[in-house]
């Protein structure tokens, strides 16, 4: 089961209704600039002031952890003192990551709640998360195309919106723009009398 910590040291609800009525909003979140890009263009385009908004961050588990612990995402919470010492690194590493962002949306006046999940596949985690959490905005950053690596397959981005449920939209942010846009499925069903 997932746990969560509250960011900017309050627990609170997420969603609270964002610009033009938009439900529970999350940003993915790593340690590369992309990151940053699609919170700041979160913050102008998605969440209103006073919002909650999810900060999702994948912890990749190595190889040799994910055949002890199977193919489940897992989730630590990271405000918890007696924990194991894989989960006191991972705490570590992820208290600098938040707290840029933290920062951010101090000035912003948005309220964060922080999501750590721990697996091998980071696409898989994030859509798993999105369908058991109900998220109904997910905005990602894209990674720099440099040179070869833009002739890959497949992206974290590309996989996530493929993988994404019917009712998320997921907003792919480069440079500050939107890159790519998967909107969310609105079945119209016509009532026979």
């Amino acid at each position: 089961m997932w746990q969560a910590k509250g960011g900017n040291g309050t627990k609170k609800g997420a969603g609270g209704g964002g610009a033009a009525g938009n439900g529970l909003v999350a940003v993915a979140i790593d340690n590369q600039k992309g990151s940053q890009n699609a919170l700041r263009w979160a913050a102008e385009n998605v969440i209103t002031r006073g919002q909650t908004v999810i900060l999702l961050h994948v912890a990749q588990k190595s190889s040799s952890t994910s055949s002890l612990a199977g193919n489940n995402a897992l989730i630590c919470d990271v405000s918890n003192p007696s924990q194991s010492p894989r989960k006191q690194e991972l705490e570590k590493m992820t208290k600098d990551l938040f707290l840029t962002f933290h920062c951010y949306c101090t000035r912003k006046d948005i309220n964060c709640l922080d999501i750590v999940l721990e697996d091998a596949d980071i696409a898989k985690a994030v859509t798993e998360y999105v369908s058991y959490a109900a998220i109904e905005n997910l905005v990602l950053g894209a990674p720099a195309k440099h040179g070869f690596i833009r002739f890959k397959t497949s992206s974290i981005p590309s996989s996530v919106s493929k993988g994404a449920p019917d009712f998320c939209t997921v907003y792919v942010i480069s440079k500050g723009k939107i890159s790519r846009c998967e909107m969310l499925l609105v079945q119209h069903h016509t009532v026979l009398h």
